[in-house]
């Protein structure tokens, strides 16, 4: 019975050494140090959406509303209206021009609608069929508009001034001021006069009708 206790005792010996020579060598090892992990770095880049004068131009599809202030003279034009083509590729147009002479309190009204090659005035809530020069009497219709405008300055060079395009073209000096990609203003002088165009809601007229009075 001793000789057996002994024995365990010799065991248990064993095995507290056993576990101390662990320890030892387990902290007298040399440690490796872990350098972190470092991600490489992945440059971000700003995805470019400034589009170029002529991919501006392009994108302006005969759909936008605009104001025209065009001075001729000692008169004063002004247009207002909204402009589109419609599901069926058909040119649509509602607005309203006013002449008033310089320094006047009262103003000559003429209200119109375009329905593809059908040009109306607008009058006592119907429509009456007129020619359609008679809403550009007086002043150079090609100045007003934006698709004549983009085949004048096709392939000629221009001065750039920040958002500010210039052409210097035969008697006309045009001026395109660009505004977050969109057109949002051009200015002429030429001959007849100054015409100061401004274009908003590009692309997003859903629908153009002459108003009715009730």
């Amino acid at each position: 019975m001793d000789n057996d206790r002994f024995n365990a005792l010799i065991r248990f010996g064993l095995w507290i050494a056993f576990i101390v020579v662990l320890v030892v060598i387990a902290r007298t090892s040399p440690q490796v140090k872990k350098e972190p992990i470092i991600s490489p770095e992945v440059e971000e880049k700003e995805e470019k959406t400034d589009l170029s004068l002529e991919e501006i131009l392009n994108n302006i599809n005969n759909n936008y509303s605009y104001e025209y202030t065009i001075r001729i003279k000692n008169l004063e034009y002004t247009y207002v209206g909204t402009k589109m083509l419609d599901s069926n590729g058909n040119n649509k147009e509602y607005g309203f021009r006013t002449i008033k002479k310089e320094n006047a309190t009262d103003s000559d009204y003429f209200e119109y609608f375009i329905d593809n090659n059908w040009t109306y005035e607008v009058k006592n809530g119907g429509l009456d069929k007129i020619d359609n020069s008679k809403i550009y009497n007086g002043i150079n219709a090609d100045n007003i508009d934006l698709n004549k405008i983009k085949e004048s300055i096709l392939d000629i060079e221009y001065t750039q001034n920040d958002k500010e395009y210039t052409y210097n073209l035969d008697k006309k000096t045009i001026v395109i001021i660009v505004e977050e990609n969109n057109i949002f203003s051009v200015k002429i002088e030429d001959s007849t006069g100054t015409y100061d165009l401004v274009f908003n809601d590009i692309n997003n007229i859903k629908e153009v009708n002459y108003k009715k009075d009730n």
